[in-house]
């Protein structure tokens, strides 16, 4: 007799778990996007007062047979294909915004909200090819599409849209470098393309870490004719890839001049669209600076660009990911914690001077204005090392054997949270930040950061099961349905 639960075990990546994984995924995408999908409430700001009359204008010309060149309505008169903020370029996005009623903020909404799901089946896929457990990208790809600044940021379409294709870009670099074959030297031309037409800083910051991903993936072939056949495919993607980009890029770049910020001076980027030293007390109390409390902001700047909460959970998750990283020397981790340091070096702008040297050395980041955008590239880093951390719990509850491990895995959090509470109440700056509320999450990342190895340590058969991975996949859903959806920063009634 057919033994269901034997098949079932044997095949660790089989069909029938791929799909429950998909359909877990898009359950929890459908009740979080809730709010927006329904047509409760709408995604305020730039993305109603911009993004859709100019869909509108370019949807309209194309009904009735004209080419989308021309905005007419925007300062007289403007060229919408040198637009880099129009999603003229955008395929999905504009056949999404077509097969609906483009003029409502409900379809534009719902047309956004799929490609949040469009870039979380992204992740999805990237980390079961990196043979991670199902639920271990179920977890990512949550945080991918409501973390952070997913969240915050969400009046900025062209952002959310171009985000959605950087983990398929990865994803078809992954298999070009691995299965070394035209077909996908050409899938991986179309992502890379699809992403840089969208001429936001996160597409820029993305490619610069593809180009980083590939040369790495490159120098450690193990044969030196491997080495070489990588190489010549990556190059083959990365050139049709230009070609296809040169022309939209040059028309923007023809019509720089009409634009309001024809130069960005660092000052003005360093400074004005930075965010502030303060704002990392959001990676573990999201409403620290009263970001989720409307008209209760007192941060400095844009309160939706101070914003990195993904979860009290993933903020320990990433501490003690980071903890095993270094004695277990996870490459994989290690790499994903240097993307995120790296991202948030950029996005603090001029309160490091990390981001001078960037803003004077490489190419390009003096056409944007904005280094908080870096806050997603920060978002996607730690949701892959949550992703590993979690497939690697079976080795780090070897580490824990160590007594030393263990309890310098027990104690960080504990001086981690100890400082912060001094800092608050002995400088008055910080501790306007800091009320109850905020020390109450410290106390709970103290708890998860201290209880994680504590619990791997003495019930490792438990953590290394797929029900622990399920019911951390659980929770982080319910932290980020509590304070990332339906608040003042994405949402409103008008």
């Amino acid at each position: 007799m057919w033994k269901y639960n034997a098949f079932w075990e044997r095949i660790p990546f089989s069909v029938a778990r791929t799909v429950l994984s998909i359909v877990l995924l898009i359950v929890l995408w459908g009740l979080l996007a809730w709010p927006w999908l329904s047509g409760q409430v709408t995604i305020p700001f730039d993305s109603k007062t911009y993004n859709l009359p100019t869909t509108a204008i370019a949807l309209d010309q194309i009904s009735d047979g004209t080419p989308p060149f021309w905005n007419p309505l925007l300062a007289g008169g403007a060229p919408l294909l040198s637009d880099p903020q129009a999603l003229i370029y955008s395929p999905l996005y504009l056949a999404l915004m077509g097969a609906g009623d483009y003029y409502t903020s409900n379809w534009l909404d719902i047309v956004q909200l799929l490609h949040v799901l469009v870039g979380g089946l992204g992740v999805f896929f990237y980390c079961r090819q990196q043979r991670l457990p199902m639920a271990a990208g179920v977890a990512a790809a949550l945080i991918i599409m409501f973390g952070g600044m997913m969240a915050s940021r969400m009046q900025h379409t062209s952002i959310i849209v171009a985000f959605s294709y950087t983990p398929w870009a990865l994803l078809s670099l992954h298999f070009l470098l691995r299965e070394r074959r035209m077909w996908w030297a050409i899938a991986a031309a179309i992502c890379l393309s699809v992403l840089a037409l969208h001429f936001v800083q996160v597409a820029f910051l993305f490619g610069l870490l593809l180009i980083i991903y590939v040369v790495s993936t490159v120098v450690t072939a193990p044969e030196s004719e491997a080495r070489w056949e990588k190489l010549k495919y990556a190059l083959v993607a990365g050139l049709a890839s230009i070609l296809l980009v040169t022309t939209p890029t040059l028309l923007v770049l023809r019509h720089v001049s009409l634009s309001t910020r024809t130069h960005i001076t660092f000052d003005m980027a360093a400074t004005a669209h930075a965010i502030h030293p303060t704002t990392l007390l959001t990676l573990i109390a999201p409403n620290a600076l009263g970001t989720l409390t409307s008209g209760n902001y007192i941060g400095i700047e844009d309160f939706t660009e101070q914003y990195l909460y993904s979860g009290v959970l993933v903020a320990s998750i990433v501490l003690c990911a980071l903890i095993f990283s270094i004695f277990q020397r996870h490459g994989r981790i290690l790499f994903w914690i240097a993307v995120a340091m790296f991202s948030l070096f950029y996005a603090l702008g001029k309160w490091t001077p990390f981001f001078k040297f960037f803003y004077d050395f490489i190419p390009g980041v003096a056409l944007f204005r904005r280094p908080s955008d870096a806050g997603f590239l920060f978002l996607f880093s730690i949701a892959m090392v949550v992703a590993h951390f979690l497939g690697s719990i079976g080795v780090y509850c070897d580490a824990l054997r160590s007594k030393k491990v263990y309890w310098i895995a027990v104690a960080i959090p504990l001086i981690l949270t100890a400082s912060i509470i001094l800092l608050a109440v002995n400088d008055g700056q910080w501790g306007r930040f800091v009320d109850f509320v905020t020390i109450f999450y410290f106390l709970l990342f103290f708890i998860f950061a201290s209880g994680i190895p504590i619990l791997v340590r003495h019930h490792p058969i438990f953590v290394a099961s797929n029900s622990f991975i399920v019911i951390v996949v659980l929770a982080i859903a319910v932290d980020l349905f509590a304070h990332n959806v339906n608040r003042s920063m994405n949402a409103t009634n008008w």
